[in-house]
């Protein structure tokens, strides 16, 4: 079994890469994103495929490898605010905002609050979750 632990001292986050063999498939878990030159060239020393990675416990100060930000519906305006993490991230890459939730209605409001925040470009998942899952969207 393959087992590599890796720290990043700015976020403190250990990431675990999990493997059977050299060779064969591999997990990640807990990435965090502007580590993620590191953790490729570690499967590619490995000869490892990775095939998942797993995001443990995402917080909105904690900007991972599948590039998500959890941000709490109740932190929302602190978050999509002058300053916030959602607002300075949008601002900062340009890229657009999605949001989802369980059925929708959430998130809905969501992009509202954070369309008359002045982030024009908020999106989100109609229908939530359980419509991503029905149409047969990707979870992993």
């Amino acid at each position: 079994m393959i087992f590599r632990q890796l720290f990043d001292a700015t976020s403190s986050t250990y990431t675990c890469l999990l493997a059977i063999r050299r060779g064969g498939e591999a997990l990640i878990i807990a990435p965090v994103l502007e580590r993620v030159e590191r953790y490729l060239k570690l499967v590619e020393e490995l000869d490892l495929k990775l095939v998942k990675a797993v995001d443990t416990h995402p917080h909105a100060d904690h900007i991972t490898g599948p590039g998500a930000l959890h941000a709490p519906y109740p932190n929302l305006r602190e978050n999509i605010g002058a300053g916030g993490v959602l607002h300075e991230r949008a601002s900062a890459t340009g890229k657009r905002l999605v949001f989802f939730c369980a059925c929708g209605e959430r998130s809905a409001m969501a992009v509202q609050a954070a369309q008359d925040a002045g982030l024009g470009n908020a999106c989100h998942t109609e229908g939530g979750m359980g419509a991503w899952k029905k149409a047969g969207g990707a979870l992993a």
